[in-house]
């Protein structure tokens, strides 16, 4: 490993450290799936009382 390659993985090693500490997600970690599923959910939730609200106010309910 040479030099600036050290230097780099250190870098990111207490980047992450810091989010760590803060509580903040990895930035260089890919989405799981299981956060895009939650975010699908939430927004299928959303589009269908979307919808559902739209419909009624059609109807005139």
């Amino acid at each position: 490993m040479t030099g600036q390659e050290e230097l780099k993985r250190r870098a990111i090693e207490r980047l992450h450290q810091r989010h760590a500490r803060h509580g903040l997600a990895d930035v260089a970690k890919p989405a799981s799936w299981n956060d895009q599923l939650s975010v699908l959910l939430l927004g299928g939730f959303l589009a269908v009382t979307l919808l559902a609200s739209a419909l009624l106010r059609a109807v005139g309910g």
